[in-house]
């Protein structure tokens, strides 16, 4: 359904139930369907730990769902961070039904830090697509730990 822009109406104009349909209640329905769809994951507890020196999925329980009219995502996330050992990169990234988009990089010490990503908006055609977090570390000998004994992790996607 498209945007129909409204007539301007006459004094003593009969007014008929397509016309109505067609000012009124459609685009009405088109407003609602332009809100914005939203979808996130707060998790209290769990530790996700991977030795992976290549993107791999966090955890299936953390796929996002969202649609877009205008074809625009915004992702976010926050959570705790460490490597285990001495000092290695991990990497952060999202996947929208299979691209990558990189979301943090950062250089992580044997204490848990909070990281939060920057808002990352991502231009796709309208639609709905899956939203999933994969993460690797630099070292194969220094896993990647994120985990929500500090803070909780939320990730989450919002549709435009």
């Amino acid at each position: 359904m498209t945007w129909t822009t409204p007539r301007d109406w006459t004094a003593g104009e009969v007014v008929t139930a397509t016309m109505m349909n067609t000012h009124v209640r459609d685009n009405l329905s088109w407003l609602h369907d332009a809100l914005p769809s939203v979808d996130f994951v707060l998790q209290t507890s769990g530790t996700y730990t991977t030795t992976s020196n290549t993107p791999v999925p966090v955890s299936s329980s953390l796929d996002l769902s969202v649609t877009t009219i205008n074809g625009i995502i915004l992702i976010m996330l926050s959570c705790d961070v460490s490597i285990n050992t001495s000092v290695a990169n991990g990497y952060l990234w999202a996947y929208i039904d299979g691209a990558t988009r990189y979301i943090q990089k950062q250089t992580y010490y044997s204490s848990a830090r909070n990281t939060a990503a920057p808002y990352i908006f991502w231009q796709k055609p309208p639609g709905t697509y899956t939203v999933k977090l994969y993460y690797h570390t630099s070292d194969p000998s220094r896993p990647l730990t994120i985990d929500n004994v500090n803070e909780h992790m939320y990730f989450a996607a919002i549709g435009f």
